[in-house]
């Protein structure tokens, strides 16, 4: 297990599993807190995805942090922003029918994976940062979509497909974090970690 420090208590803002799984894997200490509010969906147009990313996953930890006001709290937000001149930001899809649209825009193209990550402490502690990997997707047929959107995979995923399930069958390409594409950038939140269990890290 990574050792966090005694006065470092960490605290996961998250009912993601995959997120979960991720900060497990890599030995880390912590609690899970599910965030006790719903995302804002009013942050407004002019925001761009690394701004909303970063700004949700604020919102969650912010929510967490005011009442355990002597732990480390982390929390995280990932969209997906697909490439072209009608660029768009695709978060986690209402029902199947916006499943099945996100998936036909995304297919043969190469789209930005983004998670926004806040890491919130005692004394007013708050690094946030976010990190971005581009994942191309092969051109995906209208059978394979429809097959897809069937077996509810695309549930409360951003994008509308889990890289770490059947859909890395139509990934042709990762271009950065994988870790990130599943929830939680590994490399960088591991820096953050570290910075914040000696003093360190950035605060705004």
């Amino acid at each position: 297990m990574h050792a966090v420090t005694e006065m470092l208590k960490l605290v996961l803002a998250s009912s993601s599993p995959r997120r979960r799984q991720l900060l497990a894997e890599a030995g880390y200490d912590f609690e899970v807190v599910d965030p006790p509010i719903e995302e804002p969906t009013d942050l407004g147009p002019a925001l761009m995805p690394t701004g909303r990313a970063e700004a949700l996953a604020y919102f969650k930890a912010r929510s967490v942090a005011d009442f355990m006001p002597h732990a480390y709290v982390l929390g995280a937000d990932t969209v997906v922003a697909s490439a072209g001149a009608q660029a768009e930001l695709l978060g986690k899809p209402a029902d199947s029918i916006e499943a099945a649209r996100m998936l036909r825009r995304l297919s043969g193209t190469r789209h930005e994976v983004i998670t926004g990550v806040a890491l919130l402490g005692p004394g007013g502690y708050r690094h946030i940062s976010s990190d971005v990997t581009y994942v191309t997707i092969r051109p995906m047929t209208e059978g394979e979509i429809e097959a897809y959107v069937a077996s509810g995979e695309w549930i409360d995923k951003a994008g509308a497909y889990a890289i770490q399930e059947s859909a890395d069958r139509f990934v042709e390409k990762v271009e950065g974090s994988f870790s990130n594409v599943v929830g939680l950038p590994m490399e960088m939140v591991g820096r953050m970690i570290a910075a914040a269990s000696i003093g360190g890290g950035e605060s705004d």
